[in-house]
């Protein structure tokens, strides 16, 4: 069975239209993500797998969410600089042990801490605090990845953000 995809989208904008005039905004924010899932499915078989459209579903749900992208956002910027200290640095080389003790916990040390503000840093466009401290370049390469990632994730979150509060739906 063929679907006509974009007829489904045009269905289902002018019902969100219609929720939204009548201040139904919850309800439209779920016309608006099937308008958006329609139009993508549209592309054909093998494009709506690889558009851009996909990864704004994952990151924010379309906008509709501003709490998902902002999860991604403190998961990148907890994880690398984990990744960045275990790999090691020109100052301490972390070495992971299973431990009952709290204190050799990762997110308690000293060196956690220092890694992540200087990656903080280096967001910050600072660079010279973290890349004098790396050892390889495919730390440079880590670090360069989290600023165009933090930059997409704090786009998307202000996208969302802006969606609500021009529907005034918090």
């Amino acid at each position: 069975m063929k679907y006509q995809y974009e007829l489904i989208a045009e269905s289902y904008r002018q019902l969100q239209a219609n929720l939204i005039d009548n201040y139904r905004y919850r309800k439209a924010g779920a016309f608006h993500v099937g308008e958006q899932e329609m139009m993508r499915k549209a592309k054909g078989k093998c494009k709506r797998y690889f558009c851009p459209a996909l990864l704004y579903r994952w990151v924010s749900s379309y906008g509709e969410s501003w709490v998902r992208p902002l999860g991604w956002l403190m998961s990148v910027l907890l994880v690398v600089p984990a990744i960045i200290l275990w790999t090691g640095t020109k100052t301490v080389k972390y070495t992971f042990k299973l431990s009952l003790n709290y204190q050799d916990s990762l997110f308690i040390t000293g060196d956690y801490w220092t890694t992540f503000f200087d990656s903080i840093a280096f967001l910050t466009f600072s660079r010279s605090d973290l890349t004098d401290r790396l050892l390889h370049s495919y730390q440079k390469g880590i670090a360069g990845l989290e600023l165009v990632v933090v930059v997409a994730l704090i786009t998307f979150f202000l996208l969302a953000l802006r969606r609500q509060f021009k529907r005034k739906s918090f």
